[in-house]
């Protein structure tokens, strides 16, 4: 029943993966712009490279989910939403950057997923907040260590890319989690150690009526199961909406699809000093 069920679950998230492929924006008229600002600090453009700018609804900014699903998907778009003049962050130091100079940066490219680290269950909420005007989306290299960031400010309702920055991974607050991961993601016989016996495997339904699925799996079946479903390993593009970071004995990892049905979380818990995968939720 379980494994049926799973298939069935997992070739309707494959056809939502797919149909992102070749999803299209209707686009709009086009306007300028020549500026744009936060607070005292204005981000000017230059007025002799002006770009037309395709119009989006007002709806694709309220979240920063729906503006992250354009802003990786289209390239031109993406033009249009890097400040002129970007923060970046060098450790001690911020100092300003013309965003030509963004080529010292990896480019931001998400397959058909992100990932989200939190701690808490209430503070997926952060995902629906209209009122959020700051986001950070963290590109984490897990075999080289080093963690780019890129902080994206709301600015006259309209999300820009405003800042950048980069440091070792050790720095970062999930560290400890982080070098446990690249590990669990990587080496097979590793994840098969790092599986807390027996592991909650939990099904959503997708009906109001009816009871979520509630399995319990060996380190086998698991491993079984697993080859099928996403798991970020080597890049892996995080987003911090703000969410506390508090505890350093459980992490849970959303996996999320951009602009499609893709949802999965794995619970980790630090049981006797050492990291586990302690549940799993479809």
């Amino acid at each position: 029943v379980l494994m049926n069920r799973f298939l069935i679950s997992f070739t309707i998230l494959l056809l939502f993966v797919s149909a992102c492929h070749n999803a299209s924006e209707d686009r709009r008229d086009v306007i300028a712009t020549d500026s744009v600002c936060v607070d005292s600090s204005c981000y000017a453009q230059d007025t002799l490279q002006l770009f037309e700018e395709e119009v989006l609804p007002e709806s694709a900014d309220e979240l920063f989910n729906d503006f992250f699903f354009n802003y990786t998907y289209d390239m031109n778009f993406k033009s249009q939403r890097q400040a002129y003049s970007l923060d970046c962050n060098m450790g001690d130091t911020v100092v300003k950057i013309h965003s030509s100079e963004l080529d010292v940066y990896s480019e931001l490219l998400v397959d058909d997923y992100y990932s989200i680290i939190y701690e808490r269950d209430e503070d997926l909420a952060f995902q629906k907040d209209t009122s959020l005007n700051e986001v950070a989306v963290e590109r984490i290299d897990l075999d080289g260590k080093q963690i780019e960031q890129y902080i994206f400010n709301r600015i006259e309702g309209k999300w820009m890319l405003t800042g950048v920055g980069r440091n070792d991974m050790g720095f970062n607050p999930n560290s400890d989690f982080l070098d446990f991961y690249k590990n669990f993601s990587s080496d097979s016989i590793y994840r098969r150690n790092s599986v807390s016996e027996p592991l909650k495997f939990v099904l959503l339904s997708e009906i109001d009526d009816v009871e979520d699925e509630i399995q319990e799996l060996t380190s086998d079946e698991w491993l079984a199961i697993s080859a099928d479903l996403p798991l970020p390993a080597g890049v892996m593009i995080n987003i911090d909406y703000g969410q506390t970071i508090i505890s350093k004995n459980s992490k849970l990892l959303l996996v999320e699809g951009v602009s499609n049905g893709l949802s999965l979380t794995y619970r980790f818990m630090k049981i006797e000093g050492a990291w586990n995968l302690v549940e799993v939720v479809l």
